[in-house]
């Protein structure tokens, strides 16, 4: 990369990290409303049953439909200004395309719905672990490998919807109780109002959706989202290839003590050889992580049909 182009990188990603330093990364998301949910209150048809957890994007509980008695994932958004029509216009249009990714490897929205104070979404619940969780059942090479086969899978679908999802991590994805890997928050970054305050400790979201600036968590972006520029299917591929490397290794490939340092790892360093990490992966194997790997998207696979066909075909899986 030549100086100026590194000097633009450089001007990029500290525009980002100021602009995200000037709301206090510490503080608790700013939703007073969503914090009074408790058990029995009902946002629509749904009954509060527990929460969840909390994150830079909102509250999830679990909750019942009383239509069905199902139980659902009921992430609560910060709310909508009442006043701006083209927001709820554009959270309806999304939620749409969200609603219609249809897939045994997506966690599918249900529905989406307001109230006087609320946003909600209604979410498949999935009762499993996160990958970050799994890999302490020890799998087997093999099964690794299936895991991001079928996270590729689902990328397919969603992809074909016009959706990515912008904060593939293995907090997002589950492998649940009978073995189904399910993506989870599937593009909801898209769902959010814009401005929201951005939380960027550890691991957690950034949650700021208007153009140039960033969304997403700093280990897992792909290079264009860690400077801010425009992304399409091809970044969800370079975090996916970040999550196999890890769940091959045990380890991210993409390192810093800071945010800045992670950014410009993601940005500029090569990831350390998996061969090297990973001695029992097959050259094939090698060769596809390399290439999810790549800096500039045009050098990955063109789409998650071609690395799902270029996944199916290695080694491990036969």
């Amino acid at each position: 990369m030549s100086d100026e182009s590194d000097d633009d990188l450089d001007s990029d990603l500290g525009r980002l990290l100021r602009a995200a330093a000037r709301s206090p990364a510490q503080a608790p998301l700013e939703v007073p409303a969503q914090a009074h949910l408790t058990v029995g209150d009902r946002l629509g048809p749904y009954v509060v049953v527990a929460e969840l957890g909390r994150g830079g994007m909102g509250v999830v509980f679990e909750a019942t439909d009383e239509r069905s008695g199902r139980a659902v994932a009921l992430k609560v958004l910060p709310a909508l200004d009442p006043v701006d029509s083209s927001r709820r216009k554009r959270f309806a249009r999304e939620a749409g395309a969200l609603s219609a990714i249809r897939h045994e490897n997506v966690a599918g929205l249900l529905e989406a719905g307001e109230t006087e104070r609320h946003v909600y979404l209604a979410m498949e619940i999935v009762r499993g672990k996160t990958l970050r969780e799994w890999p302490l059942t020890q799998p087997s090479l093999r099964d690794r490998v299936a895991v991001a086969r079928d996270v590729a899978r689902g990328l397919v679908c969603a992809h074909a919807q016009g959706v990515v999802h912008r904060d593939l991590k293995p907090d997002n994805v589950m492998v649940d109780d009978t073995g189904v890997v399910k993506i989870l928050d599937f593009g909801l970054a898209k769902l959010v109002a814009e401005g929201a305050r951005p939380d960027v400790t550890g691991h957690s979201m950034w949650t700021l959706t208007r153009p140039g600036q960033v969304v997403g968590t700093p280990a897992y972006m792909s290079p264009e989202q860690a400077s801010g520029r425009p992304v399409d299917p091809r970044s969800d591929l370079f975090s996916l290839g970040t999550l196999l490397y890890e769940l091959l290794t045990g380890a991210r490939p993409f390192h810093g003590q800071s945010a800045w340092d992670v950014l410009r790892a993601v940005a500029r360093e090569p990831a350390p050889p998996l061969e090297a990490r990973a001695p029992d992966a097959s050259p094939a194997l090698v060769r596809l992580v390399t290439r999810c790997l790549q800096k500039a998207p045009e050098a990955r696979h063109p789409t998650a049909a071609d690395l799902v066909r270029d996944l199916d075909a290695l080694p491990e899986l036969a």
